[in-house]
């Protein structure tokens, strides 16, 4: 990913397509495959082996899934815990 200046000073994000991305791929596929239980952050993180989870759901946004994340508890150490669902037209049945 890159930075592209605009005119207005600010930049915007380089956004990868799904097509093409083996990492948005795999975060795609867990999130069909898990349907209406969908996955929290730690489990993307863990089983698609990728860092950024935030990053990936809003490139994959921006390919046009429609995915919601819910926060679901804090945690004793004060982390915060959220799930990522996808729209249901997309689960894998």
């Amino acid at each position: 990913m890159g930075f592209t200046p605009r005119d207005d000073g600010r930049g915007t994000m380089h956004r990868a397509n799904v097509k093409n991305s083996h990492r948005l791929y795999r975060v795609l596929n867990l999130l069909r495959r898990h349907g209406p239980l969908g996955l929290t952050s730690m489990e993307l993180q863990d089983r698609a082996s990728v860092c950024a989870v935030g990053t990936c759901v809003s490139e994959l946004r921006h390919n046009l899934y429609a995915i919601d994340c819910q926060y679901e508890r804090t945690n004793d150490d004060g982390s915060k815990v959220y799930r990522y669902t996808i729209d249901k037209k997309w689960w894998l049945r």
